[in-house]
């Protein structure tokens, strides 16, 4: 399936969204199921559903990583699972049933799923953005103490820390 958005990291594109938008969250779970948001892309739903028609007779020609990931994963794949997991916390109902007898990949349904988003997803953005947070300050100091030629505290015996670096100091034994 051709993508003319690039692929980024979901979560980054998770902790960077407006969770109070219902618009944006669908266009966010759409994005995550292979899709382009129509307007996005500079083109009208008839438009889009002939991209698609095109994708679907192309079906044995998988040219990206994404691509083929979701040709061999189908459901399963990482984007895919997370639209799902995303609209069923969004529907509050985790029954598989549910899921295979409701959920649908249709653009024009997406919005109406996303209507509570602005009371379920908040928290949730705001304990990945301190998970993402706390990354970026221990690789920050792993980067400073590199630089001022400290070794790392988080670094005992022989394994590789977030830079690739190996620790001289050997791993105490127990």
């Amino acid at each position: 399936m051709r993508k003319a958005l690039q692929r980024g990291w979901a979560a980054l594109d998770f902790a960077r969204l407006d969770v109070r938008d219902p618009h944006q969250v669908a266009r966010y779970m759409f994005r995550l199921e292979g899709g382009e948001w129509p307007e996005e892309a500079g083109m009208t739903s008839e438009v889009a559903a002939n991209e698609v028609a095109a994708d679907e007779e192309a079906e044995g020609t998988h040219t990206s990583p994404a691509d083929q990931q979701a040709f061999l994963w189908g459901d399963r794949a990482p984007g895919p699972r997370m639209a799902r997991l995303l609209w069923q916390l969004l529907q509050d109902n985790y029954s598989e049933d549910f899921l295979r007898n409701q959920f649908t990949t249709a653009m024009e349904h997406f919005e109406e799923d996303a209507v509570r988003c602005g009371e379920v997803l908040p928290s949730l953005q705001d304990r990945l953005r301190w998970v993402l947070n706390g990354v970026e300050t221990l690789d920050r100091q792993e980067l400073e103490m590199r630089q001022s030629g400290e070794r790392s505290a988080s670094c005992p015996g022989n394994r590789r820390t977030t830079f690739g670096h190996r620790c001289e100091k050997p791993a105490p034994i127990c």
